[in-house]
């Protein structure tokens, strides 16, 4: 079985099944087992595969740039929204407005959903990929066709407890002071979502395609942008990440990344 990035996942598979990415790694042994260090329940980078044609049905994706704010915490935008493709990461603003991405939304994430209960957003919700196309459903559509279908009530709710458990996750990192290994849970992450296999010969290494600056991964991790410049800058010198071109990352190490997430 081929190795599954984030890209083969489409935006409407049947809800009924979820599909789950396991790693396994061959030991010294010969013996295969389970990669208990990687989560990808837990990561903050989210990929939804549900099937959410009857939400969208007569609707069209509008195309929205990078920077564009969809709500603010607290407002109320009267639409519930679903990405169609892009990115989308809803952030807190914290003291001296500093801003922490809590979750990044991917295909066939739904947000604004705090509309069905009249209430505004706990984040403020922006376009983080370089575009996103992304269908707008006025609320009181969204509301009827939610509650005449138990499928996406299931979607919903899915969604909701991964978000509960996202943040629960994120919450316990706060407590977690080594900067290293908050930049690495998040790379780990990455790397397991957003790759293409590098190969050289008998050598493979994973190419991270997901691009980000330094900011957006200090923005993600809840750390300052030198923070994670120098941890950034001392995986590359252990060997562990090689640089590429555009933002981009070559896991020269996977082992050792993993390691270092450890928390």
């Amino acid at each position: 079985m081929g190795n599954l990035a984030a890209t083969d996942c489409p935006l409407f598979i049947d809800s009924g099944h979820i599909y789950r990415i396991t790693l396994f790694r061959q030991t010294d042994s010969g013996e295969t087992m389970r990669d208990s260090n990687y989560k990808p329940e837990d990561s903050p980078w989210v990929k939804m595969c549900f099937d959410w044609t009857e939400l969208v049905s007569g609707f069209s994706p509008v195309c929205y740039a990078k920077g564009h704010s969809f709500f603010r915490a607290g407002e109320q935008s009267g639409n519930v929204y679903l990405i169609e493709c892009g990115r989308v990461a809803l952030n807190l603003t914290m003291e001296k407005r500093r801003t922490v991405t809590v979750i990044v939304l991917d295909q066939g994430g739904v947000f604004g959903d705090a509309e069905l209960l009249d209430l505004g957003g706990l984040f403020t919700a922006t376009v983080m990929s370089d575009e996103v196309h992304v269908y707008a459903i006025p609320k009181e559509v969204a509301d009827k066709r939610i509650n005449e279908s138990d499928h996406l009530v299931r979607n919903i709710l899915y969604e909701s407890n991964r978000i509960n458990r996202i943040l629960a996750k994120q919450l316990g990192l706060t407590g977690v002071r080594d900067a290293t290994k908050r930049v690495a849970f998040h790379l780990v992450n990455l790397a397991n979502q957003y790759y293409i296999i590098e190969k050289n010969g008998n050598d493979e290494k994973k190419v991270l395609i997901f691009q980000f600056t330094h900011q957006e991964l200090s923005e993600a991790a809840g750390l300052s942008r030198e923070a994670v410049s120098k941890v950034l800058s001392m995986f590359v010198k252990e060997g562990i990440l090689k640089k590429g071109s555009k933002h981009r990352y070559i896991v020269q190490d996977e082992e050792a990344l993993e390691r270092h997430a450890l928390i």
